[in-house]
Protein backbone atom coordinates (compact mmCIF):
# COMPACT_ATOMS: atom_id res chain seq x y z
CA UNK A 1 0.00 0.00 0.00
CA UNK A 2 1.39 3.39 -0.60
CA UNK A 3 0.39 6.34 1.03
CA UNK A 4 0.13 9.88 -0.39
CA UNK A 5 1.28 11.97 2.53
CA UNK A 6 4.34 13.92 1.56
CA UNK A 7 7.30 13.71 4.56
CA UNK A 8 9.61 16.31 5.47
CA UNK A 9 13.23 16.53 5.05
CA UNK A 10 13.58 14.42 7.92
CA UNK A 11 11.55 11.37 7.46
CA UNK A 12 8.24 12.61 9.33
CA UNK A 13 5.02 12.21 7.45
CA UNK A 14 3.34 15.46 7.21
CA UNK A 15 0.32 13.67 8.90
CA UNK A 16 2.58 12.95 12.16
CA UNK A 17 2.08 15.22 15.09
CA UNK A 18 6.13 15.53 15.18
CA UNK A 19 5.98 17.24 12.30
CA UNK A 20 3.46 19.67 12.86
CA UNK A 21 5.65 23.17 13.11
CA UNK A 22 6.91 24.41 10.21
CA UNK A 23 10.22 26.18 10.85
CA UNK A 24 8.56 29.58 9.50
CA UNK A 25 6.28 29.00 12.51
CA UNK A 26 9.13 28.66 14.95
CA UNK A 27 11.16 32.17 13.33
CA UNK A 28 8.10 34.08 13.17
CA UNK A 29 7.30 33.16 16.95
CA UNK A 30 10.73 33.84 17.93
CA UNK A 31 11.04 37.35 16.05
CA UNK A 32 7.82 38.52 17.96
CA UNK A 33 9.05 37.15 21.11
CA UNK A 34 5.83 34.69 21.86
CA UNK A 35 7.73 31.27 21.17
CA UNK A 36 5.46 28.06 20.60
CA UNK A 37 5.11 26.29 23.58
CA UNK A 38 6.29 23.20 22.26
CA UNK A 39 9.51 24.96 21.10
CA UNK A 40 9.78 26.69 24.56
CA UNK A 41 9.23 23.42 26.27
CA UNK A 42 12.65 21.62 23.71
CA UNK A 43 14.26 23.95 24.67
CA UNK A 44 14.20 24.02 28.19
CA UNK A 45 14.63 19.77 28.04
CA UNK A 46 18.23 21.10 26.09
CA UNK A 47 16.19 19.26 22.73
CA UNK A 48 16.21 22.45 20.75
CA UNK A 49 18.03 25.22 20.26
CA UNK A 50 16.47 28.87 18.58
CA UNK A 51 20.14 28.87 17.26
CA UNK A 52 19.03 25.94 14.70
CA UNK A 53 17.05 28.74 13.07
CA UNK A 54 17.95 30.28 9.51
CA UNK A 55 16.79 33.62 10.31
CA UNK A 56 18.04 34.84 7.05
CA UNK A 57 14.98 32.67 5.75
CA UNK A 58 12.22 34.90 4.31
CA UNK A 59 9.62 34.83 6.45
CA UNK A 60 7.85 37.21 7.88
CA UNK A 61 8.79 38.68 11.04
CA UNK A 62 5.94 41.30 12.08
CA UNK A 63 2.09 40.54 12.44
CA UNK A 64 1.27 43.60 10.34
CA UNK A 65 3.49 42.48 7.04
CA UNK A 66 1.98 38.60 7.60
CA UNK A 67 -1.55 40.21 7.18
CA UNK A 68 -1.01 42.95 4.58
CA UNK A 69 0.46 39.92 2.42
CA UNK A 70 -2.47 38.02 2.96
CA UNK A 71 -4.84 41.04 1.81
CA UNK A 72 -5.96 42.31 5.02
CA UNK A 73 -7.24 45.57 5.29
CA UNK A 74 -4.77 48.00 7.81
Amino acid sequence: MTSSASTTKTGYATTDRRARYCGGALIYGHAVNRDLVHARLATLWGLWSPDQLDLDAPVFTDPEAFLNHHGAES
